[in-house]
Parts: C-alpha cells; sequence; structure tokens
C-alpha cells in the first residue's frame, strides 16, 4: 500500500484550511474509487489531535521552527515521528492555500523549509491547490524559486498564481486548477448555486473594509 503525506496549514483554527483539507481528501477517496487502489494516508498538521478529531486521519506534527517547539517536540517524541513520516512516505501533497506569502512572513520560512526537508529526504511532492502574489523580497523570491524547481508537478488555483510564478522564470509545467474546497460540491445541486457566493474571512493586518466591498461588487457584475 503507498503511501501519502499531506501538509498543509491544517490545525490552525482556520475554517477555509479544514475545508480544504476535506476537499483534497475526498479526491484522494474519488482517486481510489475509480483506480481500485488504496493509499494509506498521514497529515502533518500544527494540532494533531484535534485534526485526527475532525477528519478521522491518521496525524503527525508539522516540522517545528522555533527553539521553544523544537525542545517541545524533542522531549514528546513529536520530531521522530514526523521525521519517520516524511521517510516512510511514497508521494507529499504540498499545499491548499495561501501558504508562501509576505502577509505573513513567518508562513515563508515555515513552509519554505519543509519544502527544503522534502528535498532532503528525495521525495516526490506535488504543489497542488496554492496561490501567490508577488514577492518583494529577493529571499523570499528564492524560497519560491526553489521549492517550485524540484516539485514533481504543481497545480495552482488561479491564472494570476500561474503569472507569478512564470515571471519568477520557474520552468515546471503549471496547471490551473480550482480551488480544493469545491472538491466538495454536491454537482446535482448546481442549479442552486446559481448567483450564489461564499466569502471566508481571514484576520490579516492589512485588509481593508473597502477592498473588501471592492470584491463583493466584481462578484456582483459577474
Amino acid at each position: 500500500m503507498k503511501k501519502i503525506l499531506i501538509c498543509g496549514n491544517y490545525g490552525a483554527k482556520n475554517l477555509g484550511d479544514e475545508l480544504i483539507l476535506s476537499g483534497l481528501l475526498k479526491l484522494i477517496s474519488e482517486i481510489e474509487q475509480e483506480g481500485g487502489e488504496k493509499f494509506a494516508i498521514q497529515v502533518m498538521t500544527a494540532d494533531p489531535r484535534r485534526t485526527k478529531e475532525i477528519h478521522t486521519i491518521e496525524t503527525v506534527r508539522i516540522f517545528p521552527t522555533g527553539i521553544r517547539s523544537i525542545i517541545q517536540s524533542l522531549f514528546s517524541k513529536d520530531l521522530k515521528k514526523t521525521f519517520q513520516a516524511v521517510g516512510e512516505s511514497d508521494l507529499i501533497l504540498f499545499g491548499g492555500g495561501d501558504l508562501l506569502n509576505e502577509e505573513e512572513a513567518y508562513s515563508m520560512y515555515l513552509w519554505g523549509l519543509h519544502g527544503k526537508i522534502f528535498q532532503w529526504f528525495r521525495k516526490p511532492y506535488i504543489i497542488i491547490g496554492q496561490s501567490f502574489s508577488w514577492p518583494s523580497k529577493r529571499l523570499n523570491k528564492k524560497i519560491i524559486q526553489s521549492i517550485f524547481e524540484k516539485a514533481k508537478a504543481v497545480f495552482v488555483r488561479d491564472e494570476d498564481s500561474k503569472k507569478v510564478l512564470e515571471k519568477l522564470n520557474i520552468t515546471k509545467n503549471i496547471e490551473v486548477t480550482t480551488d480544493l474546497i469545491f472538491a466538495l460540491r454536491d454537482e446535482s445541486k448546481a442549479e442552486e448555486r446559481e448567483n450564489k457566493a461564499g466569502i471566508i474571512l481571514r484576520n490579516y493586518k492589512k485588509i481593508k473594509i473597502e477592498d473588501l466591498n471592492k470584491k463583493i461588487e466584481q462578484f456582483k457584475e459577474i
């Protein structure tokens, strides 16, 4: 049985990220049903116990980056379990959401570290369902480039993200797909969704109410 490890911003008390994980798990389930093959799945998460309860899936903790979290992981043996999960995986699905972004500078280094560790283990990984804005800092550009060039495949969730990556001279073939959340849609109720839009908010320091109003007005014009 092949082992798939999923890595993303799960267990962070963010509804959008949990829905993304649900969508990804549903896609994997559909692939299993169509291909007749069963996968052993684990999820890297900031809160293994909570993620396991919500999604009824095996979990390990994401790699720590702070001194305190590293020490805690060593004493709790979480770090050992995470390294073991990466080492035993046959494929890593890396993504969902806006992971590598400058709005939260810490995330650039957190997920950049994870990408480099996957490379150190020489594990094939697919970047799936992510989106990107233009990185203004040179180091951040280097982080994105180094992670993407080694990916087995790249799937972004919008055309703007593809243009950003192409502008960064990433030679990897980049495919545009829908947000993983949409895998949860019931296609039999497509008519009921006509002229409806859903918005999930996050607490960004730089978000402005006028920018949100502009986005809502754009939806009205579609």
